[in-house]
Protein backbone atom coordinates (compact mmCIF):
# COMPACT_ATOMS: atom_id res chain seq x y z
CA UNK A 1 0.00 0.00 0.00
CA UNK A 2 2.86 2.37 0.91
CA UNK A 3 4.57 1.65 -2.43
CA UNK A 4 1.32 2.37 -4.27
CA UNK A 5 0.97 5.75 -2.48
CA UNK A 6 4.55 6.67 -3.35
CA UNK A 7 3.95 5.72 -6.99
CA UNK A 8 0.76 7.81 -7.17
CA UNK A 9 2.54 10.76 -5.55
CA UNK A 10 5.47 10.48 -7.97
CA UNK A 11 3.08 10.31 -10.93
CA UNK A 12 1.23 13.39 -9.70
CA UNK A 13 4.47 15.36 -9.29
CA UNK A 14 5.65 14.35 -12.78
CA UNK A 15 2.31 15.40 -14.26
CA UNK A 16 2.55 18.79 -12.55
CA UNK A 17 6.08 19.40 -13.87
CA UNK A 18 5.05 18.39 -17.40
CA UNK A 19 2.00 20.64 -17.22
CA UNK A 20 4.10 23.59 -16.04
CA UNK A 21 6.69 22.97 -18.75
CA UNK A 22 4.08 22.89 -21.52
CA UNK A 23 1.68 25.52 -20.19
CA UNK A 24 3.73 28.39 -21.58
CA UNK A 25 3.70 26.92 -25.09
CA UNK A 26 1.55 28.63 -27.69
CA UNK A 27 1.02 25.92 -30.28
CA UNK A 28 -0.09 28.44 -32.88
CA UNK A 29 3.50 29.66 -32.80
CA UNK A 30 5.12 26.22 -32.51
CA UNK A 31 3.11 24.80 -35.44
CA UNK A 32 2.04 27.90 -37.39
CA UNK A 33 1.10 26.18 -40.67
CA UNK A 34 -0.45 22.95 -39.45
CA UNK A 35 -2.29 24.65 -36.55
CA UNK A 36 -3.70 27.26 -38.91
CA UNK A 37 -4.71 24.60 -41.44
CA UNK A 38 -6.55 22.62 -38.76
CA UNK A 39 -8.42 25.72 -37.57
CA UNK A 40 -9.38 26.50 -41.16
CA UNK A 41 -10.60 22.93 -41.70
CA UNK A 42 -13.17 23.23 -38.91
CA UNK A 43 -14.06 26.86 -39.69
CA UNK A 44 -14.80 25.91 -43.30
CA UNK A 45 -17.01 22.98 -42.32
CA UNK A 46 -19.75 24.28 -39.99
CA UNK A 47 -21.76 21.13 -40.76
CA UNK A 48 -19.32 19.25 -38.51
CA UNK A 49 -20.46 21.33 -35.54
CA UNK A 50 -24.11 20.78 -36.50
CA UNK A 51 -23.62 17.02 -36.84
CA UNK A 52 -21.92 16.68 -33.46
CA UNK A 53 -24.65 18.72 -31.80
CA UNK A 54 -27.28 16.51 -33.42
CA UNK A 55 -25.52 13.49 -31.89
CA UNK A 56 -25.80 15.13 -28.47
CA UNK A 57 -22.07 15.87 -28.27
CA UNK A 58 -20.44 19.14 -27.20
CA UNK A 59 -18.88 20.25 -30.54
CA UNK A 60 -16.11 22.26 -28.87
CA UNK A 61 -14.98 19.23 -26.91
CA UNK A 62 -15.21 16.77 -29.80
CA UNK A 63 -13.33 18.98 -32.25
CA UNK A 64 -10.62 19.63 -29.65
CA UNK A 65 -10.14 15.88 -29.07
CA UNK A 66 -9.19 15.27 -32.71
CA UNK A 67 -7.66 18.69 -33.43
CA UNK A 68 -4.00 17.53 -33.18
CA UNK A 69 -4.77 14.70 -35.62
CA UNK A 70 -6.20 17.20 -38.11
CA UNK A 71 -2.94 19.13 -37.71
CA UNK A 72 -0.96 16.00 -38.57
CA UNK A 73 -3.16 14.84 -41.42
CA UNK A 74 -1.59 14.63 -44.86
CA UNK A 75 -4.03 14.10 -47.73
CA UNK A 76 -1.36 12.69 -50.04
CA UNK A 77 0.02 10.25 -47.51
CA UNK A 78 -3.50 9.23 -46.49
CA UNK A 79 -4.57 8.51 -50.07
CA UNK A 80 -1.51 6.36 -50.69
CA UNK A 81 -2.02 4.39 -47.48
CA UNK A 82 -5.70 3.78 -48.12
CA UNK A 83 -5.17 2.57 -51.67
CA UNK A 84 -2.30 0.31 -50.68
CA UNK A 85 -3.73 -1.20 -47.53
CA UNK A 86 -7.53 -1.18 -47.54
CA UNK A 87 -7.76 -4.23 -49.82
CA UNK A 88 -5.54 -6.20 -47.45
CA UNK A 89 -7.62 -5.12 -44.46
CA UNK A 90 -10.95 -5.92 -46.11
CA UNK A 91 -9.82 -9.38 -47.15
CA UNK A 92 -7.73 -10.43 -44.15
CA UNK A 93 -8.33 -8.05 -41.22
CA UNK A 94 -6.33 -5.75 -38.97
CA UNK A 95 -3.55 -8.31 -38.43
CA UNK A 96 -2.50 -7.74 -42.06
CA UNK A 97 -3.20 -4.01 -42.39
CA UNK A 98 -3.85 -1.47 -39.65
CA UNK A 99 -3.42 2.06 -40.97
CA UNK A 100 -4.34 5.60 -39.93
CA UNK A 101 -6.89 7.13 -42.28
CA UNK A 102 -8.83 10.37 -42.66
CA UNK A 103 -8.59 13.78 -41.06
CA UNK A 104 -9.02 12.27 -37.59
CA UNK A 105 -6.37 9.58 -38.26
CA UNK A 106 -8.47 6.63 -37.09
CA UNK A 107 -7.24 3.05 -37.51
CA UNK A 108 -9.40 0.00 -38.27
CA UNK A 109 -8.31 -1.52 -34.95
CA UNK A 110 -9.61 1.56 -33.11
CA UNK A 111 -12.91 1.36 -34.99
CA UNK A 112 -13.28 -2.36 -34.27
CA UNK A 113 -12.66 -1.95 -30.53
CA UNK A 114 -14.97 1.05 -30.34
CA UNK A 115 -17.78 -0.70 -32.22
CA UNK A 116 -17.74 -3.61 -29.76
CA UNK A 117 -17.88 -1.31 -26.72
CA UNK A 118 -20.50 0.89 -28.38
CA UNK A 119 -22.75 -2.10 -29.07
CA UNK A 120 -22.54 -3.05 -25.39
CA UNK A 121 -23.50 0.51 -24.45
CA UNK A 122 -26.52 0.36 -26.78
CA UNK A 123 -27.62 -2.83 -25.00
CA UNK A 124 -27.30 -1.39 -21.49
CA UNK A 125 -27.98 2.34 -21.80
CA UNK A 126 -31.01 3.73 -19.98
CA UNK A 127 -30.98 6.92 -22.06
CA UNK A 128 -31.45 7.32 -25.83
CA UNK A 129 -28.35 7.19 -28.01
CA UNK A 130 -27.88 8.97 -31.37
CA UNK A 131 -27.56 5.80 -33.46
CA UNK A 132 -27.73 2.03 -33.18
CA UNK A 133 -25.30 -0.87 -33.35
CA UNK A 134 -22.45 -1.49 -35.76
CA UNK A 135 -21.96 -4.72 -37.68
CA UNK A 136 -18.99 -6.32 -35.91
CA UNK A 137 -19.03 -9.65 -37.73
CA UNK A 138 -15.53 -10.88 -38.73
CA UNK A 139 -16.43 -10.70 -42.41
CA UNK A 140 -15.15 -8.93 -45.50
CA UNK A 141 -18.53 -7.22 -45.84
CA UNK A 142 -18.36 -5.70 -42.35
CA UNK A 143 -14.74 -4.63 -42.89
CA UNK A 144 -15.64 -2.99 -46.22
CA UNK A 145 -18.38 -0.95 -44.55
CA UNK A 146 -15.95 -0.01 -41.78
CA UNK A 147 -13.40 1.27 -44.29
CA UNK A 148 -16.11 3.29 -46.04
CA UNK A 149 -16.93 4.98 -42.74
CA UNK A 150 -13.26 5.63 -42.00
CA UNK A 151 -12.74 7.18 -45.44
CA UNK A 152 -15.40 9.87 -44.91
CA UNK A 153 -15.51 12.73 -42.42
CA UNK A 154 -19.17 11.97 -41.70
CA UNK A 155 -18.30 8.36 -40.89
CA UNK A 156 -15.44 9.39 -38.64
CA UNK A 157 -17.76 11.83 -36.86
CA UNK A 158 -19.98 8.89 -35.98
CA UNK A 159 -16.97 7.12 -34.45
CA UNK A 160 -15.95 10.31 -32.64
CA UNK A 161 -19.44 10.68 -31.16
CA UNK A 162 -19.42 7.02 -30.10
CA UNK A 163 -15.98 7.44 -28.51
CA UNK A 164 -17.11 10.41 -26.41
CA UNK A 165 -20.37 8.73 -25.37
CA UNK A 166 -18.43 5.62 -24.34
CA UNK A 167 -15.95 7.68 -22.33
CA UNK A 168 -18.76 9.62 -20.66
CA UNK A 169 -20.40 6.36 -19.62
CA UNK A 170 -17.11 4.94 -18.43
CA UNK A 171 -15.84 7.86 -16.34
CA UNK A 172 -19.17 9.58 -15.58
CA UNK A 173 -17.60 12.99 -16.15
CA UNK A 174 -18.76 16.27 -17.64
CA UNK A 175 -17.26 16.54 -21.12
CA UNK A 176 -16.22 20.19 -20.86
CA UNK A 177 -14.18 19.57 -17.70
CA UNK A 178 -12.74 16.35 -19.13
CA UNK A 179 -11.42 17.59 -22.48
CA UNK A 180 -7.81 16.86 -21.54
CA UNK A 181 -8.66 13.31 -20.41
CA UNK A 182 -10.73 12.61 -23.53
CA UNK A 183 -7.95 13.84 -25.81
CA UNK A 184 -5.36 11.78 -23.94
CA UNK A 185 -7.55 8.67 -24.17
CA UNK A 186 -8.05 9.21 -27.89
CA UNK A 187 -4.30 9.48 -28.33
CA UNK A 188 -3.01 6.66 -26.11
CA UNK A 189 -5.94 4.20 -26.10
CA UNK A 190 -9.42 4.49 -24.63
CA UNK A 191 -9.40 0.94 -23.22
CA UNK A 192 -6.63 1.78 -20.75
CA UNK A 193 -7.27 2.63 -17.10
CA UNK A 194 -7.71 6.27 -16.15
CA UNK A 195 -4.36 6.18 -14.31
CA UNK A 196 -2.59 4.86 -17.39
CA UNK A 197 -4.32 7.38 -19.66
CA UNK A 198 -3.25 10.26 -17.43
CA UNK A 199 0.30 8.93 -17.17
CA UNK A 200 0.86 8.28 -20.88
CA UNK A 201 -1.25 11.27 -21.93
CA UNK A 202 1.08 13.62 -20.08
CA UNK A 203 4.08 12.56 -22.14
CA UNK A 204 5.35 14.82 -24.97
CA UNK A 205 5.04 12.42 -27.91
CA UNK A 206 3.17 14.55 -30.46
CA UNK A 207 4.81 15.97 -33.58
CA UNK A 208 3.62 16.67 -37.11
CA UNK A 209 6.56 15.06 -38.86
CA UNK A 210 8.12 18.43 -39.68
CA UNK A 211 9.86 18.83 -36.32
CA UNK A 212 12.75 16.92 -34.81
CA UNK A 213 11.76 14.11 -32.41
CA UNK A 214 13.29 16.16 -29.59
CA UNK A 215 10.68 18.86 -30.26
CA UNK A 216 7.62 16.79 -29.41
CA UNK A 217 4.71 18.07 -27.35
CA UNK A 218 1.76 16.77 -25.36
CA UNK A 219 -1.20 15.87 -27.58
CA UNK A 220 -3.76 16.65 -24.89
CA UNK A 221 -2.30 20.10 -24.18
CA UNK A 222 -2.68 21.06 -27.84
CA UNK A 223 -6.28 19.83 -27.74
CA UNK A 224 -6.92 21.84 -24.59
CA UNK A 225 -5.54 25.03 -26.15
CA UNK A 226 -7.90 24.68 -29.12
CA UNK A 227 -10.84 23.94 -26.80
CA UNK A 228 -10.05 27.09 -24.80
CA UNK A 229 -9.86 29.16 -27.97
CA UNK A 230 -13.21 27.84 -29.18
CA UNK A 231 -14.88 28.46 -25.83
CA UNK A 232 -13.54 32.02 -25.75
CA UNK A 233 -14.92 32.77 -29.20
CA UNK A 234 -18.45 31.52 -28.54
Amino acid sequence: MKTKRIWCFTLAICSIFIALATKAQDYRIVYPESYGNAVAFFNNAPWITDTLARYGINPCVAKAVVFPEVMRYSALKDAIEVRALKVLYIQYGKEYANFSVGQFQMKPSFAEELELVWNQLVNTSNSPLPFGKFDTAPSATARLERVKRLESVSGQLKYLAAFIKVMQARFNADTASSTWLLAAAYNVGFQKSEQEIRKQGSMPYFHTGTLKPSQCHCYAHIALQYFTEQSGNR
